[in-house]
């Protein structure tokens, strides 16, 4: 399955050879055309600033847990900073 038959998109690493550049840019050109992201920035924003399929996901992954909204991290190093500095505010400055 690929992308464009809207199975699951592969871009993990393996220990084996590398896939080639031209494989894995397809790829990722692929998961662009299903998601609908048809613009260069990182996010996928567009104009307006708003990324619809960000937006969407977040939303959907708030619903899977229960909560009023989520965020997007890009990385789990991102998070953990995120969440040490919301810590660190509420500790020194309480509502």
């Amino acid at each position: 399955m690929s992308a464009s038959d809207g199975g699951p998109i592969d871009l993990t690493l393996s220990f084996g050879a590398p896939p080639s550049a031209a494989k894995t840019l397809r790829a990722l050109v692929d998961a662009c055309d299903l998601h609908g992201v048809d613009t260069p920035e990182m996010y996928g924003t567009n104009k307006d600033g708003c990324a619809p399929w960000l937006s969407d996901f977040e939303s959907k992954v708030a619903r899977e847990f229960g909560k009023e909204a989520a965020v997007f991290m890009p990385s789990g190093t991102m998070a953990q900073q995120i969440v040490l500095c919301m810590a660190q505010k509420v500790h020194l400055h309480p509502p």
